[in-house]
């Protein structure tokens, strides 16, 4: 079996993460060895140092060159031939990896590039990559604007474990959402297109990061603190989905 190293500069709370620990112990279960790069943030980061053969610690989303070529050491010395990269942050340091003989995979989650250097950098790792994968098909279309190369491109859709789940019992008024509280999500959007629903409907915000006071500020101003709930980062997203009818996306 080859082995395989899993890259994300993120290790906290979000769908990105907790993907990577789905997969990392989906290729564990079926006989892989292992790796993870990644920050030690909680909740996902002891997880990625403890349960798989091995580990390299990453700064928190930022770049440096030093852990780039010890990443690439610790990639030579555990044998891996494989580099997955998720993210905006990890596929700089999996696809770097490529340079030194590498295969390199990069997963997306969400491609969103702001400003010429953001998209230099895509366009100069793409080369580097031998396959992008999307998950969704916004998001390939997103690619094939950037012009990044068709024949490199891979839809996979987002997979659910539906059986971790029980059916809600509320009765289809009690809206939620979860994620990072950025501008690109869309949350502010979100609270004006709530704001037309009748008075009959709640809406439960979950998740953390730097827009939860301009949230909460406009909340307040449209008079909705009455309808919707802020409830900051959750340790449980599937308990958060269980209590909620409908899941809402801006």
């Amino acid at each position: 079996m080859k082995s395989i190293l899993l890259v994300s500069a993120r290790s906290d709370m979000g769908g990105g993460p907790r993907h990577l620990l789905e997969l990392a112990t989906y290729l564990k279960k079926n006989g892989f060895p292992v790796y993870i790069a990644s920050p030690l943030d909680a909740p996902y980061g002891p997880k990625f140092s403890q349960d798989f053969d091995g580990h390299f610690a990453l700064p928190h989303r930022s770049l440096s060159l030093l852990a780039v070529f010890r990443l690439w050491l610790f990639a030579r010395k555990n044998s891996v031939s494989i580099v997955h990269s998720h993210g905006k942050g990890g596929g700089v340091y999996g696809r770097l990896l490529a340079l030194g003989g590498l295969s390199s995979i990069h997963t997306f989650h969400g491609l969103h590039p702001k400003g010429l250097i953001s998209k230099l950098a895509e366009k100069l790792l793409s080369p580097l990559t031998q396959k992008l994968v999307c998950v969704a098909e916004s998001e390939r279309t997103s690619a094939l604007n950037l012009g990044l190369p068709q024949q490199k491109l891979v839809l996979l859709a987002n997979g659910f474990d539906f059986d971790q789940f029980q059916a809600s019992s509320n009765e289809g008024h009690v809206l939620g959402t979860l994620s990072r509280l950025d501008p690109h999500k869309g949350n502010k959007e979100l609270l004006n297109l709530f704001l037309s629903l009748p008075e009959t409907y709640t809406l439960k915000i979950a998740g953390g990061g730097e827009e939860r006071e301009i949230l909460q500020r406009e909340i307040q101003r449209l008079n909705l603190t009455n309808r919707v709930k802020r409830l900051g980062e959750v340790s449980s997203p599937s308990k958060f989905l269980e209590e909620i009818s409908v899941y809402v996306s801006a």
